[in-house]
């Protein structure tokens, strides 16, 4: 009989399927959920640090108005982190869990110094929308960075395919 995937390929076939339904699931989630108050708190507070107007979930700018939507928040990054560590068998559930915790805490603290600096460099002239991108491609690779560091260096795992089996 001939073998069409090898068992390392079949759980990178495994991982990468979870991966993408964790995403996709808790992507829609927060897509279709009411973050009203979330979104308020990051205008408001926004707003406020700048002696910026606002209202609702809208930064009044001087050139530009923000609009603080679910995808502003960091849960997208959250959904990101916990769609990678539980995509893959290890480590246990309990170190899984932990991790995702300070991580989550993190990206979401991260992520409204984020905004403050969109904001910022929006208000002394450069494009809001060219920081907003690169500032999440850097929140990407905090992701990748932190999930890398906590398994490799605190939890021993040297190589990727260690996570898989």
């Amino acid at each position: 009989m001939i073998k069409l995937i090898s068992k390392e390929n079949k759980a990178i076939l495994v991982f990468v399927i979870k991966f993408f339904l964790l995403f996709v699931i808790l992507f829609l989630l927060i897509s279709f959920s009411n973050l009203t108050f979330l979104n308020n708190f990051f205008a408001e507070y926004s707003a406020k640090i700048f002696g910026l107007e606002y209202f609702s979930n809208i930064i009044f700018g001087e050139n530009i108005n923000f609009v603080i939507t679910n995808f502003c928040t960091g849960l997208v990054s959250v959904a990101i982190l916990f769609s990678i560590i539980f995509a893959f068998k290890k480590p246990i559930l309990i170190n899984k869990s932990i991790i995702f915790v300070l991580g989550a805490l993190i990206l979401l603290i991260f992520n409204f110094f984020r905004i403050l600096f969109v904001i910022f460099m929006a208000k002394i002239g450069f494009d809001a929308e060219l920081i907003h991108s690169i500032t999440w491609f850097v929140m990407s690779f905090l992701i990748l960075f932190f999930w890398f560091y906590v398994n490799k260096l605190l939890l021993g795992y040297k190589k990727l395919n260690e996570l898989l089996s």
